[in-house]
């Protein structure tokens, strides 16, 4: 298993280091990692606001190859912590 990405697993600090985080204002300074609710190792990213936010990260892929992208998500969306009412996901490749 390689992998591909920078600090894929939030562990490395500074926050979020290798990940692009937008767009820039308000809701982005609201977010960062959290030890809070985690999957493995420790950390996670959290966003906490009602506004729409992306983190992104590009590697090199060669044609041909076959890549496994995974991850583990976990979204509360009650609307007493800033949290969406109807949170979506969105992963985009090309």
């Amino acid at each position: 298993l390689v992998e591909m990405l920078t600090n894929g697993d939030f562990e490395t600090m500074p926050s979020l280091t290798g990940w692009s985080i937008g767009p820039s204002g308000a809701c982005t300074s609201a977010s960062g990692l959290t030890t809070s609710v985690v999957h493995s190792p420790s950390q996670s990213f959290f966003v906490k606001c009602s506004s729409s936010i992306w983190i992104a990260q590009s590697f090199a892929a060669i044609g041909g190859e076959t890549y496994n992208i995974t991850f583990w998500l976990y979204m509360d969306h009650s609307s007493g912590n800033g949290g969406s009412l109807n949170p979506t996901v969105v992963v985009t490749m090309n």
